[in-house]
């Protein structure tokens, strides 16, 4: 079973993910580091061609990966508008949205 980091951009799920797989002796998945490497482009790049141009190698990392087993998977933040991504990431693995919290003033937010 996978676990799998979903959220808003830089909300530190790469973070989290990287300690909780060290922690838990598993390999860790990045899939917008996965989407650069793979397509030896920069996401910016990709986006500069279309959004969906970027969402369908998203969606094909996101495929590769989802049939993985026991890793920690963390997801780019806009990964979740496609509901087969959604799907496939269930397949094997249990969803976790991570949502930071920051300190302003000695608040918690």
């Amino acid at each position: 079973m996978n676990i799998v980091l979903i959220g808003m951009p830089g909300c530190g799920k790469t973070t989290i993910g990287v300690k909780l797989a060290e922690k838990l002796g598993i390999p860790f998945f990045d899939t917008d580091m996965l989407i650069e490497k793979i397509y030896n482009e920069t996401i910016p790049e990709m986006f500069k061609k279309g959004e969906e141009y970027f969402r369908l190698r998203e969606s094909q990392v996101v495929e590769l990966v989802s049939n993985k087993d026991c890793c920690v998977i963390s997801t780019g933040g806009g990964v979740i508008l496609n509901d087969n991504n959604i799907k496939n990431l269930k397949r094997r693995g249990v969803i976790f949205f991570y949502k930071q919290r920051f300190r302003c003033h000695n608040q918690n937010y």
